[in-house]
């Protein structure tokens, strides 16, 4: 019942009280079994979010290196990118802070995939770089020749991934990513 009810309100995003309902479960019974099965998840973090190591890291690489149909991408351990999760505008005049350039309000989800689309690491708190690391950024344009242009080509190739698998996330959590959070 714990994991039913947690991930029942997880992915619905309603009050307790509503989730009591339809689990026809006491308020309290709720309350208890969402707290311990987001405790459960946090404690499944150390097992279930690592970042890739040794051979495994060597086949992240391989991965880039076939998306990116370039050997240059051997070396790359992950495709970055953020999208905007909405967000209900909070009251007062701080709500105005969390309207991006979209115009709605929300709020910024970072993350890194690996070369099949499988998120490494996310977060939605702070920018999840905080260790000094070499992000490969396309030329801009005007390109400088072919060479310029056949590694923008592979770039792109290389960091769709992170695309699809925003793309999969957002499909998977699709009524999370229409309403507002909050």
């Amino acid at each position: 019942m714990t994991v039913l009810t947690t991930v029942y309100w997880l992915a619905h995003r309603l009050s307790y009280s509503v989730v009591s309902r339809a689990f026809q479960v006491p308020l309290s019974t709720v309350h208890r079994l969402v707290h311990q099965g987001v405790e459960d998840i946090a404690a499944l973090r150390q097992s279930v979010i690592r970042l890739p190591a040794g051979p495994e890291l060597e086949e992240v690489g391989q991965g880039f290196q076939q998306l990116a149909d370039s050997p240059a991408f051997s070396s790359c351990v992950g495709a970055i990118d953020g999208c905007h999760i909405r967000i209900k505008t909070p009251p007062g005049p701080s709500g105005q802070d969390d309207i991006n350039r979209k115009l709605f309000p929300s709020i910024q989800l970072q993350a890194v995939c690996d070369g099949k689309g499988y998120f490494i690491v996310g977060d939605g708190g702070y920018p999840c770089i905080v260790h000094p690391i070499t992000v490969v950024t396309p030329y801009r344009e005007p390109l400088q020749g072919r060479v310029q242009s056949r590694f923008n080509g592979c770039h792109a190739r290389a960091r769709s991934i992170i695309e699809r698998a925003f793309g999969i996330l957002k499909g998977r959590w699709r009524s999370s990513c229409r309403r507002p959070w909050r």
